[in-house]
């Protein structure tokens, strides 16, 4: 009887254990949501040779800017094109490895500094483009969605021209639309430390995608981790603002097409997010075996 109640104390420990994987699994996908993710595009520009210079943009626009210094360099400005009115956020990113920099896993490595972009619709702006209210929270109407992607292309164009982004070329920013478009539909989020885009190998994907499949080494956070949140002060300071860079005619379009899909080959690859998960399920499950079997062997 004894080893009857062990045998089915370690069959409900695997089971828990399973389960509590697959738990972590799929919040390490879903679990984390950027709250103003359905308003916004986030990409961080790390293609090998692209280079940008934020000081050129404090020169440029520096009665219309907002300079954060939070661990890193960020600059906030308002950007309108035709009806379409945006907070832009350009910020310094740091990368090991082709990924994102994680402090505790990264510490003393060589570390590569990247312009990351976030454009981001203000709510008014939301509701002239859409024809119809947004009845769910976690969709944008059709229209919107385009404009916003095709929009941040536009304002890629300009920052070269101004000389803030050197060798991001048209063909790159053809790419990172076209890709935009196919990852926004699949996601509906790409913004976000988990969901904003990255570049690999050719094309730009969510930053998550490329941790889930093995692709790259990086560390997934859930809850409002993920998301980069405007505070309320500095919203008011951007309403007065005047917008840095406005147009009022139809720009250089970049028109999305479809695009071949890119395979990728998985190779193994220290994924932090699985390894911790694995280890917080194995610690669960063996103490619930433990407090199961005590409270079955009291009762004998």
């Amino acid at each position: 009887m004894r080893y009857f109640k062990l045998g089915y104390v370690m069959v409900l420990a695997i089971v828990f254990i399973v389960t509590v994987l697959n738990l972590i699994s799929v919040a390490s996908v879903y679990g984390c949501i950027d709250p103003r993710g359905i308003y916004a595009f986030e990409v961080v520009l790390n293609k090998p040779g692209v280079r940008y210079n934020l000081s050129r943009v404090k020169e440029i626009f520096s009665d219309a800017i907002i300079t954060i210094y939070n661990n890193m360099d960020a600059i906030l400005f308002k950007y309108r094109h035709l009806d379409a009115l945006y907070i832009v956020m350009l910020y310094q990113e740091k990368f090991y490895g082709g990924a994102p920099y994680i402090e505790r896993f990264n510490e003393g490595k060589p570390i590569e500094y990247y312009l990351g972009v976030r454009v981001e619709f203000l709510n008014n702006s939301i509701e002239m483009l859409c024809n119809e209210s947004i009845d769910e929270a976690n969709k944008l109407c059709s229209k919107a969605r385009s404009t916003l992607v095709n929009d941040l292309g536009t304002l890629l164009k300009i920052l070269i021209e101004k000389d803030v982004l050197v060798d991001l070329g048209d063909g790159d920013i053809k790419t990172l639309v076209n890709d935009s478009i196919k990852w926004w539909r699949d996601y509906r989020i790409v913004a976000g430390w988990n969901s904003r885009l990255i570049y690999y190998h050719g094309g730009w994907l969510p930053y998550d995608e490329l941790v889930n499949k093995g692709l790259i080494s990086g560390m997934l956070v859930r809850f409002s981790g993920c998301g980069k949140v405007f505070p309320k002060d500095v919203i008011d300071a951007l309403t007065v603002l005047k917008p840095a860079i406005s147009i009022e005619t139809t720009y250089i379009t970049i028109i999305a097409s479809p695009k071949q899909e890119t395979s990728y080959t998985l190779s193994p690859t220290n994924i932090y997010t699985n390894n911790i998960s694995v280890l917080i399920a194995i610690i669960i499950g063996i103490v619930t075996a433990l407090a199961t079997y005590m409270l079955l062997y009291k009762a004998k």
